[in-house]
């Protein structure tokens, strides 16, 4: 029988053992189990969509909008520590005790992470119910000069901790699936998420529009709960072997809280530059700014929390086990691999999102209160993140080789210079130089920018080599051939609205599915013409799967 990955049993990711033939077995392993993460991550992106959608449809770039959107900012801001504390900690140390101790032994850890997090999320949500008017006014300084707005606010972050514990709690169960080398179901929890927030949202805001965004609120409590039901039914029997408790003298705990540390400050450090940001964006003079910043960033984010993000997760048990064995080359390939991909898909998805970011928030958001107004506001600093695309990408899978080995504190250190970076130059762009949302999204992008630089640099003691002539020969090659896709796209922008209004949604649609497509066709001409080596790999991975199918007797599956 066939696992959630679609790899039957005797094909299942087991631990290293030395040589090529076994390295390969695993990056094989690890893009299978990728494509099937991004597939379902995909799903999570539309429904991430949707929900976007259904707020911009409701309450646009308004105050109710900025209201909704600053519940979840706060909201996301304390779910952040858990899941970033727990997804870089819990899997290596939990792989460690089950492989040096066994099951039973691995999951008595969980348990005691399970409750310690138990009690912790109990007093935090208390905490945050009771302290929502000071959790608002240390994000969004400034919108207490709207009194109306900031109210709603606290209203909002006080219903919303009512899913703090379940969806915290919903980490702790993905990171054990991943240790398993489980990544379909974990993915699907996202999917179910997005639909209760979802449902919450539109049941309230159809059934009982004098609540306004409330239910958006709520939804972020049915979302958890989802996301839970969904990982719990997929770790079945193997709750059996929770039994709460705690001891905090354990070796095991004590390694978790060593790692914990660094990812800690990290993590405070990072909010804190978010909140600073948020506070700052709070400053311009611009009604919805906020609003229109996390609109831009959620379309930005779609295709690199599906691509890096699924490649990311599905290589990480992996290479944890070859750091665990030593073994250099096995590492290498795999983060140099991967990052060859990342730069040959979002080196062209960068020009597609520069040439053709206003048709594509008009497709998306444009309908309701969402107007041209909207997305005049939202444009400048969606163009500015996709400008950092490839940075994105290439800094989540640096960063798993870091946490793979059981280093926190670099990525830390790394941290640390990019948000110093972030502060001064979104404060420096976006007030005194007076760019607004843009110049905030500026700084992000040049902090993305720096701290991949830095992860790559010092890494370098970690790999056999960047193999720089082969990556250079990669860079130069797709930027030629984005180059050539990007003069197509601003020929077909520039004459587009003679026979198409592009301002109307779908329109719009239509505009990007045509001239798109035939720009991605392009890049891909250039591309095979100039002998990029992942087109010639693709073409032989497409050409050998299709000769597999006809050497099945009667088309067989």
């Amino acid at each position: 029988m066939a696992d959630e990955s679609g790899l039957p049993p005797e094909l299942m990711p087991e631990g290293p053992s030395p040589g090529d033939e076994s390295r390969s077995s695993g990056h094989r392993k690890a893009g299978l189990a990728a494509l099937a993460i991004m597939a379902v991550q995909f799903l999570a992106r539309i429904g991430g969509y949707i929900q976007k959608k259904v707020l911009a449809h409701f309450f646009a770039t308004s105050k109710e909008g900025d209201a909704a959107t600053g519940m979840q900012k706060v909201f996301e801001i304390l779910t952040f520590f858990v899941e970033e504390l727990l997804s870089h900690t819990v899997l290596p140390v939990f792989t460690r005790v089950r492989e040096e101790e066994g099951e039973a032994a691995a999951w008595r850890i969980a348990s005691m992470v399970g409750t310690l997090l138990a009690l912790l999320l109990v007093l935090a949500s208390v905490a945050g119910w009771f302290g929502a008017d000071l959790l608002c006014r240390l994000a969004l300084k400034g919108w207490t000069d709207d009194l109306e707005k900031f109210d709603l606010t606290v209203r909002l972050v006080r219903v919303s901790m009512l899913g703090l514990l379940v969806t915290c709690m919903s980490h702790l169960t993905y990171v054990l699936l991943n240790a398993y080398k489980r990544f379909v179901t974990p993915a699907l929890g996202d999917v179910s998420q997005k639909i209760g927030i979802v449902l919450g949202t539109a049941v309230v805001c159809y059934g009982f529009s004098d609540l306004g965004p409330l239910g958006f609120a709520i939804g972020f409590a049915i979302g958890g709960l989802f996301k839970l039901l969904t990982h719990l039914f997929a770790l079945g029997s193997s709750l059996r072997m929770v039994r709460p408790g705690l001891d905090l003298k354990d070796p095991a705990m004590q390694e978790l809280g060593r790692l914990t540390l660094p990812l800690l400050l990290g993590t405070i450090v990072g909010k804190g530059r978010d909140l600073w940001e948020q506070r700052l964006a709070s400053q311009i003079k611009i009604t919805g700014s906020l609003a229109s910043l996390d609109y831009a960033r959620k379309v930005m984010w779609m295709p690199v929390s599906v691509i890096p993000f699924a490649l990311g997760k599905a290589l990480f048990p992996f290479l944890t086990d070859w750091a665990r064995g030593e073994d250099k080359e096995g590492v290498t390939q795999a983060f140099l691999g991967a990052s060859r991909v990342m730069v040959f898909v979002f080196l062209p998805l960068t020009v597609l999102g520069a040439v053709l970011g206003r048709s594509v928030i008009t497709f998306l958001y444009v309908g309701g209160k969402f107007d041209k107004g909207s997305v005049d506001l939202t444009y400048p600093p969606f163009l500015i993140y996709c400008l950092g695309f490839v940075f994105y990408a290439l800094e989540i899978i640096a960063l798993q080789v870091y946490y793979a080995h059981r280093d926190t504190k670099t990525p830390f250190y790394n941290g640390m210079v990019g948000s110093t970076i972030h502060i001064l130059v979104a404060w420096l762009a976006g007030l005194v130089l007076g760019l607004n949302n843009a110049g905030i999204a500026l700084g992000f992008a040049v902090a993305k920018a720096a701290k991949t630089v830095l992860l790559w640099w010092q890494l370098r003691d970690r790999l056999t080599s960047f193999e720089l002539p082969r990556l250079g020969s990669l860079i130069l090659k797709t930027s030629l051939a984005s180059a050539v896709m990007a003069a197509w796209l601003v020929f077909a922008r520039e004459v587009a609205p003679r026979y198409l209004d592009i301002t109307r949604a779908s329109r719009a649609a239509l505009f990007i599915a045509g001239a798109g497509g035939v720009g991605l066709v392009i890049f891909f001409v250039v591309a095979v013409v100039l002998r990029v080596p992942e087109v010639d790999l693709l073409i032989k991975m497409v050409a050998r799967r299709l000769k597999r199918r006809k050497e099945r007797p009667n088309g067989a599956a």
